[in-house]
């Protein structure tokens, strides 16, 4: 698979330093996004967390946080899901 031009997330916890996944992704002609959305082609999904939910300090308010947001969102959108070996293997 050839990232030129692909739309890149990631979420959860990398074996490599994230600033080098994205270095990576851009070297290689791929955009890094924070966020999934409807533009994301591809998202990397590292090792996630499963956290419990807290109360946002300004707002006050309880944020439901269970660590899979991103994942689920691509899955609901369509959006290919890779683990960050497979990104590797991808463009090496």
């Amino acid at each position: 698979m050839n990232i030129k031009n692909k739309n890149i997330a990631i979420t959860g916890t990398l074996s490599s330093k994230r600033s080098d996944i994205v270095a990576m992704i851009e070297k290689n002609g791929g955009q890094f996004s924070k966020s999934v959305t409807r533009n994301t082609d591809l998202l990397v999904r590292g090792t996630t967390k499963v956290c419990q939910n807290y109360i946002h300090s300004i707002s006050g308010k309880e944020v439901i946080h269970n660590g899979e947001a991103k994942t689920s969102k691509a899955i609901k959108l369509g959006i290919p899901v890779i683990s960050e070996a497979d990104l590797i293997k991808t463009i090496h």
